[in-house]
């Protein structure tokens, strides 16, 4: 019976040496065409470029002849000419609009509160003053931005213009600068 355990024994561990021989065996082919990988990480940046513009196109408005004390008015039943605002910075900005100084003549004045602007439309979602307003020689707000106006769509304001140069006006030319201004500030 020893004889017996003994052979049983030296069975087992044939049959156990056998069996890790066969796992071995069957683990190299695995191991010999094993693909080999290796991993690496980068970082992609960017700067956007911050876009805040302004173009008034055309840059010239033209009464033509008028009578003193007859209102007159450009672009009837249209505009005279836009702004075209762009930002893409996400923030609120403001259109604004201002007059260097009275129209000028060679022998006269034509005092500001003559001059009127008002916004005709626009492209945007913003809010808009209305009616006809007064020039000033300071910014005056005409549009205040809001939605899709600040992620870099382009935004046009249009204007209409009107004159009524006071009854006691002495012939002749006259003109001013009318000043456009973009900003992000509501006060000047």
């Amino acid at each position: 019976m020893i004889k017996e355990v003994m052979i049983d024994q030296k069975r087992l561990a044939l049959t156990v040496a056998i069996g890790v021989a066969l796992f071995c065996i069957s683990l190299t082919p695995a191991l010999v065409y094993a693909q080999n990988e290796a991993e690496d990480e980068t970082s992609a940046s960017v700067i956007v470029a911050s876009i805040f513009t302004l173009e008034v196109s055309p840059t010239y408005i033209d009464f033509g002849s008028i009578t003193p004390g007859e209102w007159c008015e450009t672009g009837t039943g249209s505009y005279d000419n836009e702004a075209t605002c762009v930002s893409n910075n996400g923030r609120t900005w403001y259109l604004k609009v201002s007059a260097q100084g009275p129209m000028l003549g060679a022998q006269d004045e034509i005092p500001l509160d003559s001059l009127k602007w008002s916004i005709y439309n626009t492209t945007g979602a913003g809010s808009v003053v209305g009616g006809w307003n007064s020039f000033s020689t300071s910014q005056t707000l005409s549009y205040t931005s809001a939605g899709d106006d600040d992620i870099g769509n382009e935004v046009d304001v249009r204007f209409k213009y009107a004159l009524q140069a006071p009854s006691d006006t002495k012939s002749g030319a006259y003109d001013t600068t009318i000043k456009y201004t973009m900003t992000q500030s509501i006060t000047e």
